[in-house]
């Protein structure tokens, strides 16, 4: 008995309609028992497994779009987003899971074909390690044959292609993105390459400002504008090559802003933006500092001696002890410095529960 009637008698094929999305109660569980594969790591060779930080839930409501999309903007401003309502919308999940795989990879298996959950969904265009662009194969569950496929003209992908699906990758196994500004939560980046590609989907007529950028993008791609959509569709339900010249418009976009090519005006824009330059002094020589005097080392020797001398009596003393934290806290009353302070006085052997202020209530 082969794998895929093994698992419909044990669980019916309608059960098994998606598996990679949310396969039915216990699945894991008892993958996991014959497998010796911890139900955390199955959990995320599914769908599932990445809520809330791919997609929200695989349970929306009605409002599920617009706070996913529309909270974020690249482009536009907010007031230009047209606000939608649409049921049982999930991010990111077509209508039919799509069969891509890279040719290099499969290449380098060694006979144990690599097939990665991530490829089967609108998310890549291109193979974050060998910067090919993902090929469409024939196959149910294994690859039979390819679509149209020479091996010796493997199509490489752009810098701006590459730039965004390593970005992808990067928040898949790290769980943040390094961009120009700052690096953002994975969630941040899912949602951020969502907005943009609902503000590349904006008519140009409407789009005010930003009409000529948008062109621009669209140009450069080499692809018809809104990729030749007449109507608006949600992203998810296009035809695979609208997603995927959708996905080459947003790569090219991030890239055009981050070379001040367009310029941006959404909220996030900035994330894109180079750092500004530092102006930097030439620089003079720095000051020589004059040997200090034997009456400032005496000074400090006093002081050296006192402080020793406080803290040994702290140890025993509340009193004293109370008295010291309050000094070392002056001026500041957030709870991370007290926390610090804390930690070091208890290095020195001060209990902790003596330093206190009756004025503020400070957590232990």
């Amino acid at each position: 008995m082969d794998l895929e009637y093994l698992l419909r008698y044990e669980w019916g094929q309608g059960q098994l309609l998606d598996i990679d999305i949310l396969p039915p109660i216990g699945f894991l569980e008892i993958i996991a028992q014959r497998s010796g594969v911890a139900v955390d790591r199955l959990r995320l060779m599914t769908m599932s497994g990445w809520a809330p930080w791919l997609l929200d839930s695989l349970d929306p409501d009605p409002n599920s779009y617009a706070s996913y999309v529309h909270q974020m903007s690249v482009l536009f401003p907010h007031p230009k987003r047209q606000r939608r309502l649409i049921p049982r919308w999930r991010a990111w999940l077509p209508k039919q899971t799509l069969q891509r795989a890279c040719p290099s990879c499969l290449n380098e298996s060694s006979g144990h074909e690599t097939f990665k959950l991530m490829w089967q969904f609108p998310l890549f265009i291109s193979c974050p390690i060998h910067g090919c662009w993902l090929q469409s194969y024939i196959g149910d569950g294994q690859l039979s044959s390819w679509h149209q496929l020479d091996a010796a003209l493997i199509r490489e992908a752009s810098d701006a292609i590459k730039t965004m699906d390593r970005r992808t990758e990067q928040a898949l196994t790290c769980g943040e993105v390094d961009l120009p500004r700052r690096p953002v939560h994975a969630g941040i980046w899912f949602r951020l390459l969502r907005a943009l590609i609902e503000e590349l989907s904006m008519p140009i007529s409407i789009s005010g400002l930003q009409s000529k950028d948008l062109a621009r993008i669209w140009a450069t791609c080499g692809h018809p504008i809104r990729a030749g959509q007449f109507r608006w569709y949600p992203f998810e339900t296009l035809d695979p090559s609208a997603q995927l010249q959708f996905l080459e418009a947003s790569a090219v976009a991030m890239s055009m802003i981050e070379n001040q090519e367009i310029k941006a005006r959404g909220s996030l824009a900035s994330l894109f933006w180079p750092e500004p330059d530092q102006i930097v002094d030439a620089g003079h020589p720095l000051p020589v500092l004059s040997e200090p005097t034997e009456k400032e080392i005496h000074y400090w020797q006093i002081a050296e001696r006192s402080l020793a001398k406080t803290i040994d009596e702290a140890r025993t003393n509340p009193v004293v002890a109370k008295a010291l934290f309050t000094v070392l806290l002056f001026g500041r009353r957030d709870t991370k410095t007290i926390r610090t302070i804390r930690t070091h006085l208890s290095a020195f052997g001060i209990p902790a529960k003596w330093c206190h202020n009756k004025s503020n209530s400070y957590p232990l």
